[in-house]
Order: structure tokens, then sequence, then C-alpha cells
């Protein structure tokens, strides 16, 4: 679970971009502070037939966690392809900074789904905390003024000191 104050810091943050955005122009779906969560891994649909074997797998693969630590460092847009050559915003999210324990936490997520036919995303990862999700975005320069007061943020650490598998997608 995220520190109060980092959650906080993070509301913070999204309250100033919400007021750049127009609903008329853009899609932005805020996510709202109680499902503050790090995202460590992205996965392509998974099948209905799958998912109790792939939250049995991750369970044990994020069971007896060791404590280690994470910073919760700037705001990022995450962009992907737009099928048309160029790059559109999916998300807004704070960069979680890479802990030797986050990269083991992940290679054990990986490693459990190994075997379950479970498709892994191709897009390369982050771990990051959702801010919103997008659907229609249009970068304006109210919002660039906005996001670059956010963009090197220090919005806090984290200790994590135990995963909690809750669902694959924190929207539903």
């Amino acid at each position: 679970e995220l520190s109060t104050g980092v959650c906080n810091q993070l509301q913070q943050a999204a309250a100033a971009l919400k007021k750049t955005t127009n609903p008329l122009h853009m899609q932005v779906f805020w996510v709202p502070p109680n499902f503050a969560h790090i995202s460590l891994l992205y996965t392509v649909r998974i099948r209905e037939d799958l998912q109790a074997g792939v939250t049995e797998a991750l369970r044990g693969a994020v069971a007896d966690v060791e404590p280690f630590n994470v910073k919760v460092r700037g705001l990022s847009l995450h962009e992907e392809d737009d099928g048309e050559g160029g790059q559109k915003v999916k998300a807004i999210w704070a960069r979680v900074t890479e802990a030797d324990g986050l990269g083991d936490l992940r290679t054990r997520m990986r490693a459990s789904l190994a075997d379950l036919n479970v498709q892994l995303d191709d897009l390369e990862f982050s771990p990051h905390v959702p801010i919103a999700l997008v659907d229609q975005f249009r970068n304006t320069r109210e919002f660039n003024s906005a996001f670059v007061e956010w963009q090197d943020q220090d919005f806090g650490d984290v200790t994590v000191q135990a995963v909690l598998l809750k669902k694959s997608n924190p929207l539903q």
C-alpha cells in the first residue's frame, strides 16, 4: 500500500492536471485515490478459463516478499503506437524507480506465468503508479504547463512489505 503522504501528493498532481483537461476534447479516466497502487506487470487480456490458475500462480510468486524500498519520482505520459506511424497518450503515471527487490519480484511474477499460456504484453514496461487512463488526449499548452510542474516531483518513498493481488485491472 502507498503511504498517505505519497497518495496525497499524487492526488494534488492529478487535481492540477485535471483542471487543464476539457472533457469535450479529452477522455481521461482519473484513477480514484483508493485504487492507488504500483503496477508491476501487464498481460494481454486473460481468458476466463485461465484466470483462476493465473491468480493462484501470481499469489505464489508474491508470497513471502522480503521488504524493499522504491521511490515514486515524477510524472510521465505513457505513449503507444497509434497505428499511423505516430504516438498517442494512453496513460499518465508516476514513475517508480527500480530497486533490487522490485526487479526480483517482477522476475518471479513473469516466471510464474510461463507455463500457463498467458501472453505478456510486448510493450516496454516500467513499474509505475497509474494516475489516469486515456482514451482521447489533446496535448494543450495548459496541460503541458501543469505537467512540467510535476514531471520531476519527488512524491516519496514506499516500503514494500507485502504484495497484495487484488484484480488484474484496478478499475474493474
